[in-house]
C-alpha cells in the first residue's frame, strides 16, 4: 500500500533551481552543477522557461516536468516546440499518476504559449508512461 501525499503544481519560480537540483540528484543519482542548469534552463535561446512542478504540502518537490522550448521548421513554416526533459518524481511520491497530471498540465500552457510540438529522449524508465499515457 502507497502511502499517498498531496502535492500541488505550479510553474517554475525564480529560486526553485536549487530545489530542482537536489530532486534532479536525489532521482538521477548525480549531480546537476549550476552552471549546466542555467545554461540548460534559464539560457535558452528562445528566451522562455518552461518548467512545471509538483511540489508537496510541506514545500518539498514532489515531482519536475521541464519543456525546453526551440524555434524549428516544419514544412516552410518555423514554429515553436520544445524538448521535454529530465522528467522526475520523487520516490515519495511515486505511484500515484503525479507525473501524467503534471505533464498534461505542463503540455496545455505549453499549447497556450504556442508550442505545437512536444519531443523527447525517453530512458527505458520513462517510456512506457510516454508512451501509454502522454501521445
Amino acid at each position: 500500500m502507497v502511502d499517498r501525499k498531496h502535492w500541488s503544481m505550479r510553474l517554475y519560480r525564480t529560486g526553485d533551481e536549487e530545489h530542482i537540483r537536489k530532486l534532479f540528484e536525489l532521482v538521477m543519482d548525480k549531480e546537476l552543477r549550476q552552471a549546466r542548469w542555467n545554461w540548460q534552463y534559464m539560457e535558452n535561446p528562445t528566451g522562455t522557461v518552461l518548467i512545471g512542478l509538483a511540489e508537496g504540502t510541506n514545500g518539498e518537490l514532489a515531482g519536475q516536468c521541464a519543456l525546453s522550448p526551440a524555434r524549428m521548421k516544419v514544412g516552410d513554416e518555423v514554429c515553436l516546440g520544445a524538448q521535454s526533459l529530465d522528467a522526475m518524481v520523487h520516490p515519495a511520491y511515486r505511484r500515484q499518476g503525479l507525473y501524467t497530471q503534471l505533464a498534461l498540465h505542463t503540455y496545455r500552457i505549453a499549447e497556450g504559449m504556442g508550442i505545437g510540438i512536444i519531443y523527447g529522449f525517453p530512458n527505458k524508465n520513462s517510456h512506457h508512461l510516454l508512451a501509454q499515457r502522454l501521445q
